[in-house]
């Protein structure tokens, strides 16, 4: 089609599902002012709907009245509501949502309660991914979350207290795959998580939590066999405590571990050369941010037996430049992205890097 020629109603709402990802609550009511043919044939094709607009929440009003047909994916994080907003999703007739992403709430306001959860029971049951961020979830309602079935869910992201982490792992959700729990739970709430035996995990990802030698001893032990991807990130481990828990760690007996990152809190000397001891033979990404790492980590880097390895990220500080020059040398022959964290002190000037490469 030329610049010269009309543009069609058709051919516009052909772009509808593409353009719809990045349309605001303003869009929202445009879409609400056209023609009910316009609304119609953007309710037949439109896919995803992600509202991203912090000044106001969208027009639930809107989202919920139409017959959002092929709606598989709804994002309204970026968007603040109370729980009364959130709470009247449940009235949208959406067959096909596979993907709820709940919104953060306003300053001392929460998105959800149990109320919330109580309005979502028997609605969507292809939902295959829940994530509330931004929400604390005490116990009373993760108890609501839980009288949930939901057969497909596979991933789940929520922020619970720590001691709503037994009953958050009663949901009726078989095929549950992916698992993110955050927001500072204490130790005592992650060996509640570890003992649930959640056999079906294969990706783990802690956020902001205290962990001690005795959590991730309940970890190791927690069969988690089938697990591929584990991300602890801004976790605190107690500094006469880091030894054991990294050696605790690299004893994990995850055979299909392909992806680790870790990102401890004040780093550890000394615990890069533990990890690499770790037989994980299917590693294929390694992100460490650790701050704080020796000579002895430097060299056990390059000296790894990551055979598989694809992707490398070391954000702790490389004080040896030789060490640097091997590590940039290694033979690994799948590797497509390596990057390291060097102290700037030890480029004085561009010649020192070509030096190094």
């Amino acid at each position: 089609m030329t610049s010269s020629e009309p543009v069609s109603l058709s051919d516009v709402l052909h772009e509808v599902p593409r353009l719809w990802d990045f349309i605001d609550g303003k869009g929202h009511r445009v879409l609400l002012g056209t023609s009910s043919k316009v609304r119609k044939h953007a309710c037949e094709l439109v896919t995803k709907i992600r509202p991203s607009s912090y000044e106001q929440p969208p027009d639930i009003s809107h989202l919920t009245s139409s017959r959002w047909t092929q709606l598989q994916v709804l994002d309204v994080s970026g968007s603040y509501m109370d729980p009364h907003q959130t709470a009247q999703l449940s009235s949208g007739a959406w067959p096909h949502l596979r993907s709820l992403t709940l919104a953060r709430g306003r300053p001392l306001m929460w998105t959800c309660n149990e109320n919330v959860f109580r309005e979502f029971k028997g609605k969507w049951p292809l939902l295959e991914s829940l994530i509330i961020v931004f929400n604390k979830v005490d116990i009373a309602q993760v108890k609501a979350l839980t009288e949930i079935e939901w057969p497909n869910l596979k991933t789940l992201c929520v922020e619970p207290d720590s001691d709503a982490i037994q009953a958050l792992m009663q949901g009726k959700w078989p095929q549950l795959r992916d698992l993110s729990l955050g927001n500072g739970l204490s130790d005592d709430g992650l060996q509640h998580f570890s003992e649930c035996r959640r056999s079906t995990l294969e990706r783990l990802q802690l956020l902001h939590c205290e962990m001690t030698t005795r959590t991730m001893g309940c970890i190791v032990e927690a069969q988690f066999s089938l697990l591929g991807e584990l991300s602890l990130v801004n976790v605190a481990v107690q500094y006469e405590d880091r030894a054991g828990w990294f050696t605790l760690l690299a004893q994990g007996r995850w055979p299909l571990l392909s992806t680790l990152e870790l990102e401890i809190v004040d780093g550890f000397s000394g615990c890069v050369e533990i990890l690499a001891s770790a037989n994980w033979t299917c590693l294929q990404t390694v992100i460490l941010d650790l701050c704080d790492i020796s000579a002895a980590d430097e060299t056990a880097v390059v000296e790894a037996a990551w055979s598989n390895i694809k992707h490398l990220t070391m954000a702790g500080c490389f004080e040896n430049v030789q060490v640097l020059r091997r590590l940039y040398m290694r033979k690994w022959p799948l590797l497509e992205y390596l990057t390291l964290g060097a102290s700037p002190e030890y480029f004085s000037n561009i010649s020192d890097m070509a030096r190094i490469l």
